[in-house]
C-alpha cells in the first residue's frame, strides 16, 4: 500500500515557487519455513525470562523447527521545498531551500519460531 501526495504553489514575486510532498507506504511481508537445526552438543533452554531459580528445557543437538518471520515495514518522507528570486540592480539571486523528515518502522513480530 502507498499514497504519494505533492502540493504546490507557483508565484510571480519574491517566492517562486513553494511544494510539499509526502510519500508513505505500508506493506506486509511474511515468510514460513521449516528447518532442520544441527548443533554442536545439547543445548539447555531457559524457560523464564526473570531471575530466580528454574527448570531448563534441553534442546537435542539435531531437530526440525518451524518459524516464520513478519515484517511489518512502514516508510513516510515528508519533504517542503522553496524557490526564491531577487534583484537588485544587474544582479539576479536565485535562492533554493529545503527540509526533509523521513520515519522508518517495521511492526512486524520479526522471528517467530
Amino acid at each position: 500500500m502507498a499514497l504519494n501526495n505533492v502540493v504546490s504553489y507557483r508565484g510571480g514575486g519574491f517566492v517562486r515557487e513553494v511544494s510539499l510532498s509526502h510519500a508513505m507506504s505500508l506493506s506486509v511481508d511474511l515468510l514460513e519455513q521449516t528447518r532442520r537445526v544441527v548443533l554442536s552438543q545439547d543445548t539447555y533452554v531457559p524457560t523464564m525470562y526473570e531471575e530466580g531459580e528454574y527448570d531448563a528445557e534441553i534442546l537435542p543437538k539435531d531437530y526440525v523447527a518451524n518459524y516464520r518471520v513478519e515484517g511489518l515495514p512502514f516508510y513516510s518522507t515528508l519533504k517542503a521545498e522553496a524557490d526564491m528570486y531577487a534583484k537588485s540592480g544587474v544582479v539576479e539571486h536565485q535562492f533554493s531551500m529545503g527540509v526533509e523528515w523521513q520515519y522508518n518502522k517495521n511492526y512486524g513480530d520479526g522471528q517467530v519460531y
